[in-house]
C-alpha cells in the first residue's frame, strides 16, 4: 500500500506539471497574440511631424499653418500630430532627420515632405472658408 501512494503521489506531481506548462503555453500564446496585434495596429498609425519656429510669422502658434495642423488634429484623430520647435535644442536631432532647412516643414512620420496646398484642380470660387480648409486638410491626409 506505501507503494501505491508514492505512485499517486508521482502521478499527481506529473499531472501538475503538465497542467502548469499546459497552462504556462495557453497564456504565453494569448500574450504573444495580443504584442502581435498591438505591434500591427501600431504600423497603422498615422504619423505627421510639424516643424515650425516660435519667431516665424508663417510656422509659429495662432499661424495660418500651425491652424491648418491643430484642426487636422482634431479632425483626422486617428493621425498622431507631433510638433517640432527650432527653439527647443532637444528638437534639433529631429529637424536634421527631417532636413527641415525651413519652418513651417511638414513631413509624415518617416520623414517624407507634405506640402500644405490645395490640390491643382481645385477651384475656390463660391468655396467657404470651411470648404477650402477641408480641401487642405483632405490634401494633406492623402500625402502621408
Amino acid at each position: 500500500m506505501d507503494i501505491n501512494y508514492k505512485v499517486l503521489i508521482f502521478g499527481l506531481i506529473i499531472l501538475s506539471v503538465l497542467f502548469i506548462g499546459l497552462v504556462y503555453f495557453f497564456i504565453s500564446g494569448l500574450i504573444s497574440g495580443f504584442n502581435e496585434k498591438f505591434s500591427q495596429s501600431d504600423k497603422n498609425i498615422k504619423i505627421l511631424k510639424y516643424f515650425g519656429s516660435s519667431f516665424c510669422p508663417h510656422s509659429r502658434i495662432g499661424s495660418n499653418s500651425y491652424n491648418i495642423i491643430k484642426d487636422f488634429e482634431t479632425t483626422y484623430k486617428d493621425v498622431e500630430v507631433e510638433y517640432y520647435w527650432s527653439s527647443d535644442k532637444d528638437n534639433m536631432n529631429e529637424f536634421k532627420k527631417a532636413k527641415a532647412d525651413y519652418v513651417p516643414t511638414i513631413t509624415s512620420g518617416n520623414y517624407r515632405k507634405i506640402e500644405i496646398h490645395l490640390p491643382k484642380d481645385y477651384n475656390r470660387k463660391n468655396q467657404t472658408e470651411q470648404e477650402i480648409k477641408t480641401a487642405y486638410m483632405t490634401n494633406i491626409f492623402r500625402q502621408l
